[in-house]
């Protein structure tokens, strides 16, 4: 009985580096700064990425950052109740900004995605 426990422990910590993604997201902080990382996710103001140099999950004040930009396929919710499927955008002049972001899961089409000009963001593929 231990050795198929073994086996399947052994599997699962081959296979968790395949779930990781590259850190090609970019954020631009107000002050200029440029992050290259992982976006997780984004709550109650909270911006939650991930850095090749920086163990574990970080949290980004999220009213500090001025523009991100990812392919990752996420669902993005803004505060009118708006929901949208696609990778981020944001362009620089701001306008309002989403609430909450979650990752897509992988099944994910994206085909119910949306621009919104008037929010400064494009959500959708490139």
């Amino acid at each position: 009985m231990k050795i198929p426990a073994v086996i399947f422990s052994c599997a699962l910590l081959v296979a968790a580096p395949l779930f990781a993604r590259d850190k090609t997201d970019v954020l631009i902080m107000s002050n200029g700064d440029r992050l290259r990382c992982e976006i997780k996710g984004l709550d109650a103001g909270v911006l939650f990425v991930s850095f090749d140099y920086i163990k574990g999950t970080t949290q980004v004040d999220w009213a500090k950052v001025r523009y991100v930009e990812s392919k990752q396929l996420f669902i993005v919710k803004t505060e009118d109740g708006s929901v949208y499927t696609g990778t981020l955008s944001m362009a620089e002049t701001g306008g309002a900004r989403p609430m909450r972001i979650e990752i897509a899961p992988p099944h994910s089409s994206g085909s119910n995605y949306g621009t919104s000009s008037g929010l400064g963001w494009t959500f959708g593929n490139k």
